[in-house]
């Protein structure tokens, strides 16, 4: 059954052979599965390591007829132990010294299932649930670590998982860990230490685990920021407590014990490396980078990733710094450096007399893909939002969309990169170390070619050699400027007019205009999908049509922005769309060849322009209004942050003070509007601002209109809109509608005041139908439209009381003033708040509003859409929202309730009060931020906008325009986030 010639000893190999089979009904059994065997001893790198591993892992078999009789019954479940200990000694001891961990591998299904980082994080829950003790936490979650690590290295060495998914679930894995080992370390220092309160703690993650990249054994490159006020309470100086948390915290993790570590933890990267402090605030921070960080330090701020700890903190400090690593530009001397960075790494790989050897710093390594690319990055990132992303492979696809990079070469990088990385897996595998270096002898390098599944060591060779040099082409080709005057420069290609590193360049060899046919071949490879109607726009600008030739001075200015302008078509989600809106345009403009001009001044102006085109709504709007394109070119449009209620009344007061009539204030407001709505959307389409921010914007622009446009109309009636629904919880988005009521003194005219309030809404209606309002709905007033629609502070009162539907607690938990300042503000919010946080609802009234929320999530849409809305249906935003609200309803107190009304900041309440688990908080909250975004993006470049993902090819765009590579990789993600709110959902409802 087993060949000798196979081993360097062979009479050990027999030896043990017959030991393993014995006799009797051992040996009927054995020889039933023998073969499994004999095959992984005849296929490994180095059969006598695989024997003797085998023979290890026999000997902890406690009942080993029992196994027996399992391998007899199912031989191929031994496959995945015999293959990890051929391919990784280093795990092969683990599971030699934990045997119990043998019984991962055996449940083929279990092995395969898929594991998001939800799951993971409540498995890690469960596992550490039992602990009592702070050392028994940290030893369950070296154990937890380990048991994941066996299940992941087991599906890539059988090639069941891509280098980039193990790359990515080991980050999660990270993640998990980290986050779990913070908690614990903070349960047990704030109790030994008297603190209580939330610890603020974030978790910044930089090199590969940012990127979510890692290696089987690299370290963990952790930046350690807090609030600039932490909220601890209990202790004088919360630094001095966060600084032993965060020693703690590394203690935790890098500490050896009996199962070794969690990971290493490595804080050079940290601000002032070795020197700076462990922890620092963000604001702390923010000075650093700004006034004393180095080119390197930046360089590697792209690969930063909020991983553990507080999100809120994480997320403010990346806002913040994000202008600070993608500048408008990239000067010369900032990219010398970088040239001069990866020299400096070759030159010590020279050195050691590895510059052939070393797979990531050597001649052709990872280093050789990742520089040039963090440096694109750097150049095109301040005017491509698209390209800021942390991962490698990511970028490389991004680049490809925009068409810096070829697709031919961009694949080729990303075969490489795979290849070159999974070389560094399968080095670091064998021995647990971390190294980056081939075997130099003949014998091992033969050996390390079957550890990557090559039978011919010579094909392993070529491969690898092959990829070496598509890297080094790359980096060569990018880095050759460093001899260059500028650091953007031209890509020597068969179309040099698509693939450029940078936009300054006028040298650029196109055909003749005549020659149509060289011409519609260069406008499709640009992603132009109907070249004819983009080569007749070109023509007719550079020579004319059956109505005559263009002006002289028309031709000369296109002729002078051409090769930028089709290049920033085609770098946006959709050429032909970009190119068609640039010439309507310039069709509506006064002075065609003026703008042309512009576009040759200001090379941003175009990019942005083309962008814009995307969007239907907002082009349209811009058309029609073109006094507003000034605007989008000004300091607001890349301000940071979100504009407040305040600024918004500012600015209008200064529209509204001079004007002499109603009329002329209706007019202001309405131009106010329709500017912010472009301004808003534009930012959001420009990649300028996040979710959250689009948001925060949209519902003070909101609040800002309405109580304006009610000074306006009754300047002298005391009166308060409260908002509810999207616009009370400050989540509007760009397709929300406006849902309030009016609430007026106990001692006011009603009937006057319930005229005014309609003329109000009638006016709100006019202004819906010119575009700069959304549809006003008052139907969450009490008693809905058969109610009256203005009532007392007693009225509501004696409402909510006495007479209000269980239901209306759900909605009450959305409604908010929107001209606080109103006298009535506090009398109000006092009886609101003893309605939806005062007796908490009966189980009847828990009932019939799961009854009412399934009948608004099944009903109001067709049955066809109740998998896939985005809003409705059983796994869309409603169904998070409601789901949000109904335990938020049966938890709340008047003393504790949550800080804000929005979902998201609702979810982080129940969880941290234990209602919710963070895998549960951490799942719904990205779910929801992600449809968000989404629906809104889908307002934005459709008209009407869809209220499903297209199916079509119009997904692509849509893919694009939100930085996904595909449409498949976007209807993937929203099948993800469809199956964890459908999991939750269930878990609390039941269905």
């Amino acid at each position: 059954m087993m060949d000798g010639a196979w081993f360097e000893q062979p009479e050990r190999a027999e030896r043990l052979w017959r030991r393993w089979r014995g006799d009797g009904l051992q040996a009927e059994l054995f020889d039933r599965f023998a073969p499994t065997l004999a095959a992984a001893l005849q296929h490994a790198p180095a059969p006598d390591r695989l024997l003797l591993n085998i023979d290890r892992w026999f000997e902890t078999l406690g009942a080993k007829r029992t196994y027996y009789h399992l391998f007899a019954e199912a031989p191929h479940v031994l496959t995945p132990l015999l293959a990890l200990l051929a391919h990784s000694q280093f795990m092969a001891d683990a599971l030699i010294q934990n045997p119990e961990l043998s019984e991962i591998l055996f449940d083929w299904r279990l092995l395969k299932r898929p594991r998001p980082t939800a799951e993971l994080r409540r498995d890690l829950q469960r596992f550490l649930k039992p602990c009592t003790t702070f050392w028994m936490k940290i030893d369950r979650l070296r154990a937890f670590k380990q048991q994941e690590f066996l299940r992941l290295t087991a599906l890539d060495v059988l090639g069941e998982a891509s280098l980039p998914e193990i790359a990515r679930r080991l980050s999660d894995l990270a993640d998990v860990c980290v986050s779990a080992a913070l908690e614990a370390c903070h349960q047990e220092l704030s109790a030994q230490l008297g603190v209580s309160g939330e610890h603020g703690l974030c978790v910044i993650g930089m090199g590969k685990w940012g990127g979510r990249e890692l290696n089987y054994s690299s370290d963990i490159d952790p930046i350690l920021l807090c609030a600039d006020a932490p909220s601890l309470r209990g202790i004088h100086d919360p630094m001095l407590y966060l600084t032993k948390l965060a020693e703690m915290l590394v203690k935790a993790l890098s500490e050896p014990m009996r199962r070794g570590i969690v990971f290493r933890v490595d804080l050079r990267l940290r601000p002032e490396g070795r020197f700076g402090p462990i922890v620092r605030t963000v604001s702390a921070a923010l000075h650093y980078y700004e006034n004393w960080a180095e080119l390197w330090e930046r360089q590697a701020m792209i690969k930063a990733r909020v991983c553990a700890g507080d999100p809120r903190v994480g997320e403010q400090f990346l806002e913040r710094i994000s202008n600070w690593v993608y500048r408008p530009a990239l000067s010369d001397t900032d990219f010398a450096q970088i040239v001069e960075q990866r020299v400096r790494m070759e030159a010590q790989t020279q050195s050691r007399g590895e510059y052939e050897t070393d797979i990531k710093n050597g001649w052709g390594g990872i280093r050789d893909i990742e520089f040039p690319t963090q440096a694109l990055q750097l150049m095109l990132g301040g005017k491509h939002p698209r390209l800021r992303t942390p991962n490698t492979l990511d970028a490389l696809k991004r680049l490809k969309n925009a068409r810096v990079l070829p697709e031919q070469e961009a694949d080729a990088l990303r075969d490489a990169y795979c290849f070159l990385r999974t070389v560094e897996h399968r080095l670091q595998l064998q021995y647990g170390h971390q190294t980056h270096t081939l075997p130099d002898t003949p014998r091992e390098r033969e050996r390390f070619a079957k550890h990557m599944g090559y039978s011919d060591p010579n094909a392993f060779e070529a491969t690898l050699r092959r990829h070496r040099e598509v890297a080094r082409r790359y980096r060569e080709r990018v880095f050759r400027s460093h001899a260059a005057p500028s650091a953007l420069i031209a890509w020597e290609n068969s179309n040099p007019l698509a693939y450029r590193v940078g936009e300054t360049e006028r040298d650029i060899a196109m055909p003749p205009i005549e020659d149509d046919s060289s011409w519609k071949t260069a406008l499709r490879e640009l992603g132009f999908s109907e070249p004819h109607r983009a080569y007749h726009i070109l023509r007719t600008n550079l020579v004319g049509d059956e109505y005559g030739a263009p002006p002289p001075d028309v031709k000369r200015a296109f002729e002078a922005v051409l090769p930028e302008l089709l290049i920033a078509c085609a770098r946006t989600p959709d050429p032909d769309r970009a190119l068609i809106g640039l010439e309507r345009l310039a069709d509506a403009f006064p002075n065609r060849a003026a703008l042309y001009a512009s576009y040759e001044e200001s090379p941003d102006v175009l990019i942005r322009l083309a962008e814009l085109a995307q969007s239907p709504p907002l082009w349209n709007r811009l058309l029609a209004h073109l006094e507003l394109l000034d605007m989008l070119f000004g300091e607001e449009i890349v301000a940071q942050g979100a504009k407040t209620r305040e600024e918004h009344r500012e600015d209008l007061h200064k529209r509204l003070q001079s004007c002499r009539s109603t009329n002329a204030q209706i007019a202001n407001l309405t131009a106010y509007a329709r500017r912010e709505w472009l301004r808003i959307g534009a930012r959001d389409l420009w990649g300028e601002t996040t979710p959250e921010q689009t948001a925060q914007d949209l519902t003070a622009l909101t609040e800002t209109l309405l109580s304006c446009l009610w000074d306006i109309c009754a300047p002298e009636v005391p009166i308060l809109i409260v908002g509810f629904g999207s616009l009370g919880a400050g989540d509007l988005g760009f397709g929300s509608d406006w849902d309030i009521a009016f609430v007026t003194a106990d001692d006011a005219d009603v009937e006057k005041v319930q005229v005014f309030a309609q003329n109000f809404i009638n006016l709100c209606q006019q202004l819906t139908e010119q575009g700069v309002f959304r549809p006003v709905d008052t139907q969450l007033r009490p008693e809905g439209k058969a109610g009256a629609l203005v009532r007392t502070l007693t009225g509501w009162h004696e409402y909510y009381a006495h007479s209000a539907a269980p239901w209306e607690r759900l909605a009450a938990l959305r409604a908010r003033p929107l001209n606080p300042e109103s006298p009535l503000t506090e009398p109000f919010l006092q009886l609101l708040h003893q309605f939806r946080y005062g007796a908490p609802p009966t189980q009847e009234d828990l009932t019939e509003m799961q009854r009412l929320i399934h009948r608004a999530l099944t009903e109001r849409i067709p049955s066809a859409a109740l998998n896939n809305h985005l809003k409705l249906g059983r796994t869309g935003q409603g169904t998070i929202e409601f789901l949000t609200h109904w335990l938020v309803v049966q938890h709340v107190s008047l003393p504790n309730h949550p800080p804000s009304l929005g979902t998201r900041s609702q979810l982080e309440w129940l969880w941290r009060q234990g209602i919710i688990d963070r895998a549960d908080y951490e799942g719904l909250s990205e779910a929801w931020r992600f449809l968000y975004h989404l629906r809104n993006r889908l307002h934005l470049l459709f008209e009407p906008a869809p209220e499903t993902l297209p199916e079509d090819e119009r997904a692509a765009s849509v893919a694009q325009s939100l930085s996904l590579n595909s449409a498949e990789e976007l209807h993937a993600l929203l099948r993800a986030h469809q199956q964890t709110i459908l999991n939750i959902q269930q878990r609390f409802w039941g269905r």
